[in-house]
């Protein structure tokens, strides 16, 4: 019966919510950005689910899960995140400039991004990361710190501008810069810069549905 309980309690099961959030090194963290966390949990489950009108079938959860979870490539998984990011970035108030081929949860995507949406993407890798590695402190607080991201979202301005302007690397606000990324680009960058940034989001599925199938392990 326990995928019973998975079907019906997967979309609450991806939530994040975090009243109280600070960020090393000063930066300031965009206004709407509880309100995409806030978005996150439904975002992944419409977007890898495909609920239908009377609800998720065990074959959409199947298929959904393998969408994220079974032998995807690295770039592939990369553009289910951004999808996701898109999808909870719009309905939380704070699009992002991204463009999908077609409908399919991997297809490939095109835009620019500003140096403080990356941020914002980056962040919220982060967030997802930690929750899958210290699920109970994660899931039990409402207190998120998040890291000091300047020197990473820099290395991006400098490899991925396409405007090839120049940037003092030593007095720069990078979060205030007005850069746009070409998110191919940015897409090429993290796959060079931070290959495994995508497992987090694989990571973060798998523990929170274990928490769902085995709520006395992760109890502990």
């Amino acid at each position: 019966m326990f995928y019973l309980s998975l079907l019906f309690c997967c979309q609450e099961c991806f939530s994040l919510k975090y009243t109280n959030m600070s960020c090393e090194g000063g930066a300031e963290l965009p206004d709407c950005f509880p309100g995409l966390l806030d978005q996150m949990g439904t975002s992944i489950f419409d977007t890898l689910f495909a609920p239908q009108k009377g609800g998720i079938t065990w074959i959409e959860f199947v298929r959904g899960y393998i969408r994220c979870c079974g032998r995807m490539s690295a770039s592939s998984l990369l553009n289910i995140l951004f999808r996701v990011l898109a999808l909870a970035a719009e309905r939380g108030g704070c699009p992002l400039n991204l463009n999908f081929d077609s409908n399919e949860v991997d297809s490939k995507i095109s835009g620019s991004i500003l140096p403080k949406d990356l941020g914002v993407v980056l962040w919220v890798c982060w967030i997802l990361s930690w929750n899958s590695r210290k699920f109970k402190q994660a899931t039990e607080s409402n207190v998120a710190n998040l890291p000091d991201l300047n020197p990473l979202v820099l290395s991006a301005v400098v490899s991925c501008n396409d405007k090839d302007i120049d940037i003092d690397v030593w007095d720069s606000d990078v979060f205030k810069l007005n850069v746009g990324l070409n998110v191919g680009k940015i897409h090429m960058w993290v796959l060079r810069t931070v290959p495994n940034l995508a497992d987090c989001f694989s990571q973060f599925i798998n523990a929170r549905l274990k928490s769902v199938a085995a709520p006395e392990v992760y109890a502990i």
